[in-house]
């Protein structure tokens, strides 16, 4: 009988050993002691496995593969393990894919180990669990209960708000990395963009993608949003320019060619001005100014300014005629009277008038101008001249005017000393007329006909004139230096030619600097094979010639040239000789000089070629004996696979309902070869194999002596081919966002699956009740997979919205400002707004200025809108209101002016210039005054003020 405290020891044993079973179970479910999803599987079979007893009795077995016993031993204690390898050895597998565990007279277990319907850790069969194992290369095996809770981020970066760079349409984006955690190991972390990418301006998600070891994945994203705030750039700015008015309307018709405006962003970008082209202006500066402006509200400007000028001068009318008569003989002058002209101008109703002569005035002999000058109030000037002439006709007398001379040149100088006596001149009314002359008794003559001219000219201009010629000749011919010597070259290799060059002779001559020289031929003239004379001839200006005369002489050295020389050819051999005709375009060949050199060859193209490397060459000889060859190799090999005959077709078989796999059986197929009259074969499978569920392709393959290989191959499939069943999939989901987090955590009841086949298919899902969904449309999908691939899907939507405005903070307050003193406009700047959004760190915020935009006079409302990512949109406005409150600037404004009274009035006309006025706004500010310049002043002080008054009431003076 056994004591009370065998029995108590016994029973702690009993549940100790139960409570490491139960724990060692519960290491088979979700687990991190499964091998990684990443490294386990199965290819080809196991090798070795692990099984753990979980009877209550103590066994006795032995293990047997398809090989034989594997294994024997007594299992004394629930949670006893042991270890089995192939009977085929260490690394095979298990021979017969089964490994069976028995008793002496009974079958405990039947444990496939193919990778068919594969065997995973938690497995049991009968009384025995599957704990480890391995299939063939080491890989272990999967768990049949893999690890599945996520990765989990413990840190997401937030959503980042940039500026573009300027000049580009983006920039370049970094952040910190986000951090995540796993309650086994985390596998990766990979990201849809990287670090230090470049993002366009706009709005791009960032996703990056947590995957554990076992293949459970979560997300982290969040937004880059880039902006632009680049400003359009304008090409083709007008300078400023001056333009004249129109004499009839005294205003001007303006035109220009506008800027172009390009953006970083938007390309091409239309400028606005309210000024076209074509705008008719008066008098006076006027600016104009264009708007660029892209689409994110960045805005540039371009201006100039067009100045209207009156540049038209007064008119004359009844200018009067020149005016001729002869001088009184008595006095030897005239009293000439006319009618003064009369002046008008169109924008000047008084033009001033001045004049050199009056009417009635006495001229003496000669031409007297007569000028009448007119000055408008833009100091425009026109002049009417006429001349007044008081003549005398009668021209000198020349006495003893020298004849024709004739001499001969010196012979040292080329040219010669001649003597004459002058002619004397006299005058009926000018005792010393002025007499010129084209040369002087004594000068020195050069070759040719020279003809000497004296003229003589009387106080009246009368003229008269004695010519005669002097002629010097020469007779002595040219001379030739540095005649060039016999000259010998070769053709150029592509013409049968020779482009010859040498140093021309030089020539002189006593009397001619540039003698005439032609020539048979020039340096870099083309010659051809042969001798050939080249003669130089020199004529000088009196036309005395000499020569100079030397050969060239061609010779050809060139070799022929092949064109088209076959590359090296490889061709495979005739499958049915082991031989090949091999063809070629044979190659072309040209000579400079030889039109049809002779050409020989080894072989000729359409040869039949053995197996292996021959070298074909053709050789050119011209009628030089130049010679030149082109050669190449024809390699022959044998490239012709095996052929199989009689391959067998695809086969498909059911399953054996017993063992769930099959005997198949087919008629191996026969190979031949056109070179190898015994090709190796091999084959995956032989007839009478057995199949496990599925598609296995068999594969024989035939190699030939060259290498050459041929396969057949077929199917073998044994099929299960039922779909898993879902029942209770959920509805569509609708809510709406946390205001708070701005994504809602989402809660369904999970939808069963049951399959005909499969007690346990796989189920995955892309997101699991509870989970948080951001904004958007989230398809959440569960698949269910049997152990034959049948798959089933259950979907359905889950929706969150926003519908909350972004808010604006600090929308500035309306802002008056003055116009600067030069430029009639004002930079304008603000701190603009700020928004905030409960669901877009940064939402879109657009305005129709920005602060520092230039503003000219008016009233004009800047609106700021903001627009978050769901399009909820909210508005901001304040307006900019710019006033002129400059007065016009005098220019040059006349000093004090002191004059005497005319002795006979008592009064005297005054003239000063205008001053000039000019304003920052008005091209044309109104000018009053209280004098005009060319009025009439009586004795005493007066006051002369001016007054300029712009179109926005501001005044000044000039006095």
């Amino acid at each position: 009988m056994l004591s009370v405290d065998f029995v108590k020891r016994r029973k702690a044993l009993f549940l100790g050993l139960l409570l490491v079973i139960l724990g060692q179970w519960h290491a088979y479910g979700q687990s991190c002691s499964c091998p990684p999803i990443t490294t386990c599987g199965c290819t080809i079979g196991l090798t070795k496995m692990t099984v753990q007893f979980n009877g209550l009795l103590g066994l006795t077995v032995d293990v047997q593969d398809g090989g034989g016993n594997i294994y024997g031993g007594l299992l004394l204690l629930p949670g006893s393990t042991f270890t089995v390898q192939s009977s085929a050895g260490a690394g095979n597998p298990f021979v017969g894919n089964q490994v069976t565990i028995r008793t002496t007279l009974l079958v405990l277990a039947n444990i496939n180990t193919s990778c068919t319907n594969q065997v995973k850790i938690g497995t049991t069969f009968g009384n025995f669990t599957v704990i480890a194992g391995e299939s063939v290369g080491g890989a272990p095996i999967c768990c049949l209960n893999m690890e599945s809770s996520p990765p989990n981020f413990t840190f997401c970066p937030p959503n980042i708000d940039v500026a573009a760079d300027a000049g580009a349409c983006g920039t370049n984006v970094t952040w910190p990395s986000p951090t995540v955690t796993d309650n086994c190991a985390v596998a990766s972390v990979i990201p849809d963009h990287n670090k230090g990418d470049f993002f366009p301006v706009g709005q791009t998600v960032v996703k990056y993608t947590a995957t554990d070891n076992y293949g459970n994945t979560a997300n982290c994203s969040f937004n880059v949003r880039v902006r632009d705030q680049t400003a359009p750039v304008f090409s083709g700015c007008p300078a400023n320019f001056v333009v004249p008015v129109n004499p009839a309307t005294c205003n001007a018709v303006v035109t220009w060619t506008p800027p172009t405006a390009t953006d970083n962003c938007d390309g091409a970008v239309t400028p606005t001005s309210p000024t076209a082209p074509g705008v008719t202006f008066g008098l006076g500066p006027h600016t104009i100014t264009y708007t660029a402006e892209d689409d994110e509200g960045n805005e540039s400007t371009c201006s100039f300014t067009v100045t209207v000028t009156d540049a038209t001068k007064p008119v004359f009318a009844n200018c009067p005629a020149n005016i001729s008569m002869p001088a009184n003989p008595t006095t030897c002058n005239a009293v000439v009277s006319w009618v003064p002209p009369t002046a008008s101008d169109k924008c000047d109703a008084s033009p001033t008038v001045t004049s050199t002569s009056i009417p009635g005035a006495t001229f003496g002999v000669g031409v007297t101008t007569v000028t009448y000058e007119a000055t408008d109030d833009a100091g425009n000037k026109e002049t009417c001249a006429f001349t007044v002439t008081v003549t005398d006709a009668t021209k000198p007398v020349f006495a003893n005017c020298p004849t024709n001379i004739a001499v001969a040149t010196n012979p040292l100088t080329c040219d010669v000393v001649v003597n004459w006596v002058p002619p004397t001149v006299t005058d009926n009314c000018d005792a010393s007329p002025v007499v010129t002359k084209t040369n002087d008794p004594g000068n020195t003559f050069t070759l040719g006909v020279h003809t000497v001219t004296y003229e003589a000219t009387d106080a009246a201009g009368n003229k008269e004139t004695c010519s005669f010629t002097i002629t010097v000749t020469d007779a002595t011919k040219p001379a030739f230096a540095n005649c060039p010597t016999n000259i010998a070259v070769t053709t150029n290799p592509m013409t049968c030619d020779a482009v010859v060059n040498w140093v021309p002779p030089t020539v002189t001559d006593n009397c001619d600097a540039s003698p005439v020289v032609t020539k048979t031929n020039d340096p870099g003239n083309t010659f051809t094979l042969g001798v050939h004379n080249v003669t130089y001839e020199a004529t000088d200006a009196a036309g005395n010639k000499e020569t100079c005369s030397f050969t060239v002489t061609v010779t050809d050295a060139t070799k022929p040239v092949f064109a088209n020389c076959p590359t090296n050819i490889a061709v495979t051999t005739n499958p049915m000789t082991c031989d090949a005709v091999v063809n070629w375009v044979p190659p072309a060949v040209t000579d400079n000089c030889d039109a049809s050199p002779a050409v020989t060859k080894t072989n000729d193209p359409g040869n039949t070629f053995t197996l292996g490397v021959h070298t074909v060459t053709y050789e050119a000889t011209d009628a030089a004996g130049n010679k030149e060859t082109c050669s190449f190799t024809v390699t022959v090999t044998d490239a012709t696979k095996p052929v199989f005959a009689n391959c067998p077709t695809n086969i498909a078989v059911n399953t054996n309902p017993t063992t769930c796999d099959a005997v198949v059986n087919w008629i191996p197929p026969t190979v031949s070869d056109n070179c190898d009259t015994s090709p190796v074969v091999t084959s995956t499978s032989p007839p009478g194999a057995t199949f496990g569920l599925g598609a296995t392709t068999v594969t024989y393959e035939a190699t030939d002596a060259a290498g050459n290989k041929e396969t057949c191959s077929f199917t073998v499939t044994v099929t299960d081919v039922t779909k898993p069943v879902f029942a209770n999939c959920p509805t569509n989901i609708a809510v709406t966002t946390n205001p708070v987090t701005c994504d809602a955590v989402v809660n369904w009841t999970l939808p069963t699956v049951t399959d005909n086949c499969d007690a346990s298919p796989i189920i995955t899902s892309t997101a699991n009740s509870g989970d948080t969904f951001t904004l958007g449309v989230h398809t959440v999908t569960y698949e269910a997979t049997d152990v034959s691939g049948n798959k089933e899907t259950c979907s359905f939507t889950i929706t969150v919205t926003d519908v909350t405005k972004p808010v604006f903070a600090n929308c500035p307050a309306n802002i008056s400002v003055s116009t600067t003193p030069v430029s009639c406009d004002i930079v304008v700047n603000w701190t603009p707004p700020t928004v905030t959004d409960n669901c877009d760190a940064s939402p879109v915020v657009t305005s129709t200025h920005t602060s520092g935009t230039t503003f000219t006079p008016g009233v004009y409302t800047v609106t700021y809108e903001a627009t978050d990512a769901s399009g909820n949109k909210e508005t901001c406005s304040f307006t900019v209101t710019v006033t002129d409150a400059t007065k016009p600037v005098f220019a040059n404004c006349p000093a004090n002016i002191s004059v005497p009274a005319d002795p006979m009035t008592c009064s005297i006309a005054v003239n000063w210039t205008p001053p000039a006025v000019s304003d920052n706004c008005d091209a044309s500010p109104v000018v009053t005054q209280t004098n005009n310049s060319g009025d009439t002043f009586t004795l005493g002080i007066h006051t002369v003020t001016y007054e300029a008054t712009d179109a926005a009431g501001n005044k000044e003076t000039c006095s």
